[in-house]
């Protein structure tokens, strides 16, 4: 921000060092024109033009002047941003070490004994564990022994189903070629 103000400080003493040149400048016109009093219209115009040329000129470096402002603020903008996302960055980075200089703390106060205590601890949850799972493993086998075994006796009961009914429709068939031949002969018999 310092070099903003500096910046501007700068660029507002060269504008305010033209215009003191300027002025010196018209000053200075006036001057000889007091002085001599000009005699004619042509020195007068000369005059004026050396004016216009002088105020010309003030203006062509004003313009350059705003526009060297306008870059310098863009420039500046620019770097402001630029330092704050740096800002950001060096808090998160602060953080994140932080959070490990916790977590070396942390680590260094555990003691070895804490440390075997607590592989005890975990030694003995992973045994339960290891029971558990094999119980559930013999008591899933135990289970489909029996499903296998109920699935054997309901296919021994498909199959003799089947040939109950396969011979039921061999009857049926039999049945209904014995009616046809009633039914021919009743036929037969009436015509």
């Amino acid at each position: 921000m310092m070099e903003a103000e500096g910046g501007n400080e700068n660029l507002n003493e060269e504008r305010q060092g033209n215009m003191n040149r300027y002025a010196i400048m018209a000053v200075f016109v006036a001057v000889v024109i007091e002085k001599n009093k000009l005699s004619t219209i042509e020195e007068l115009d000369s005059l004026n033009r050396t004016l216009i040329e002088c105020k010309k000129n003030l203006a062509e470096r004003d313009n350059e002047i705003a526009l060297n402002q306008k870059e310098y603020e863009r420039s500046l903008a620019e770097k402001e941003s630029r330092i704050e996302i740096y800002v950001a960055q060096l808090s998160r980075q602060d953080k994140f070490l932080n959070m490990l200089d916790d977590c070396i703390k942390r680590m260094s106060a555990v003691n070895e004994t804490e440390v075997k205590l607590q592989m005890g601890k975990l030694q003995g949850r992973l045994e339960e564990k290891e029971k558990t799972a094999a119980a559930n493993v013999f008591s899933c086998a135990e289970t489909i022994k029996e499903k296998e075994k109920k699935i054997d006796v309901l296919l021994k009961d498909v199959t003799s189903l089947t040939k109950d009914f396969e011979r039921c429709q061999s009857q049926k068939e039999n049945m209904y070629e014995k009616h046809m031949d009633c039914e021919n002969k009743l036929r037969k018999t009436w015509f």
